[in-house]
């Protein structure tokens, strides 16, 4: 592997240094330099690059293991809680502040199918961040048309959408005080056929969905349209 050297119209050298494991690189240091860099600076800096790639690759793989334990974790409780809570309102709550917590999202939510309007009305949700909550989350606010926006869509279509950059999306409508949103999942909550409604996850981070969280992702929307057909059968049935 050799250094790749960029040079930008001012005249500043961006010089990439390859992190390695064996003959693989798996990361880059980037240096801004104003001059080119000697070869002699150049092999010290290979050399270096060798040295701390495994133990950088060694910390970011003992992170990834965490993270899924974590997730797999929160699997589990969510699946716990569906023999434990028989209120639907208490039972969205939990589960939304658990994921948030848990995968560090911007917003996530969940909306439910009304059997009478046909509408998708918002049940609970949670943030990372304090202040104004969305229009939609009023009891006065009248839903959503099955079609309308990304949950509308999903809704309708019992289809999940993974949307990488919210900006490129022409059904993607921002919402003012969820103006971070810059990537977002929507999950249909079903059993079978029968769609119950979505989950709604955001992200303020662009390519924020890995194919592992959503993996956990789509097992949690499993667990939780399970967990609020449940409650309401318990709940119909008092």
């Amino acid at each position: 592997p050799n250094i790749v050297q960029h040079e930008e119209i001012d005249g500043i050298y961006w010089h990439l240094i390859p992190l390695l494991h064996g003959k693989d690189t798996f990361g880059e240091i980037i240096i801004k330099h104003e001059n080119d860099l000697s070869q002699s600076t150049k092999d010290t800096l290979l050399a270096i690059g060798k040295v701390v790639g495994p133990p950088i690759l060694a910390t970011l793989q003992s992170q990834q293991q965490a993270r899924q334990q974590k997730q797999l974790a929160l699997v589990r409780s969510v699946s716990a809680k569906i023999s434990q809570i028989t209120d639907l309102d208490t039972l969205t709550r939990q589960i939304t502040k658990l994921t948030q917590e848990t995968f560090h999202f911007y917003y996530v939510a969940v909306f439910l199918i009304d059997v009478d309007t046909k509408r998708l009305h918002f049940q609970a949700s949670a943030s990372s961040e304090e202040g104004g909550r969305p229009d939609f989350e009023r009891a006065s606010h009248a839903g959503f048309a099955l079609g309308e926006h990304l949950i509308g869509y999903v809704a309708s279509s019992g289809l999940e959408l993974i949307v990488n950059d919210v900006s490129k999306e022409p059904r993607y409508k921002e919402v003012e005080t969820l103006e971070h949103t810059k990537s977002e999942a929507v999950l249909p909550l079903k059993i079978e056929d029968h769609i119950l409604g979505v989950f709604d996850i955001q992200s303020d981070e662009i390519n924020a969905f890995r194919e592992e969280d959503l993996l956990v992702l789509r097992s949690l929307a499993d667990n939780i349209a399970i967990a609020i057909e449940s409650t309401r059968l318990y709940q119909s049935a008092k």
